[in-house]
């Protein structure tokens, strides 16, 4: 069993890679389309202007992904690699929760969740790139995946600071995808 499950693992970790390695190159090669839209371009230039993170109607989530452009443009990098920064950060997110769910956690059926989520999405998120509903999931499954491992664990001490962080600042995502991962919670 053991083995079976190191070969799903092993198996995920490629196909992991593989499908975010695609996505990424087609986020550098599509930065404009991805970020010349009203809200990504208007929170670009804030974070250019300012210099600090964009966070509108206290959607602290954004600076996760805020973090590649702010850094670029502290840096004194072109407005191209700004854009680019911009443009991977996404992916960068989504393939880091993805890779720390299957790796770190341990839990394959969320993994699996959320790359074909990911993946399936790409058709109506890839040229949208802040779609709050798709960072809302990527942040439940990610603190689904953080739960089960602490119950397993029994380390409810771990649980309760980042569970009471992520209901605080990411309420609007938590609310927003709580239809769809209602039934996730029954399933994993």
């Amino acid at each position: 069993m053991f083995k079976r499950q190191n070969n799903i693992e092993n198996y995920l970790t490629i196909f992991g890679l593989i499908a975010y390695a695609v996505m990424l190159i087609l986020a550098v090669y599509f930065y404009k389309e991805r970020t010349i839209l009203c809200d990504t371009s208007t929170q670009l230039f804030e974070i250019l202007n300012k210099h600090s993170f964009a966070i509108q109607v206290q959607r602290f989530g954004a600076a996760i992904t805020q973090v590649f452009p702010l850094t670029a443009s502290i840096l004194g990098l072109s407005l191209k690699s700004v854009l680019i920064a911009y443009s991977v950060s996404y992916i960068i997110f989504y393939g880091s929760v993805f890779f720390i769910i299957l790796k770190v956690f341990k839990n394959i059926n969320l993994a699996i969740v959320l790359l074909l989520f990911n993946t399936m999405m790409v058709r109506y998120s890839f040229y949208w790139v802040q779609c709050e509903f798709v960072q809302g999931v990527v942040f439940t499954l990610f603190v689904f995946s953080h739960y089960r491992i602490c119950t397993i664990t029994g380390s409810h001490a771990q649980l309760v600071l980042p569970e009471f962080c992520f209901l605080h600042h990411y309420h609007y995502l938590f609310l927003s995808t709580s239809c769809f991962c209602h039934r996730i919670c029954f399933v994993v």
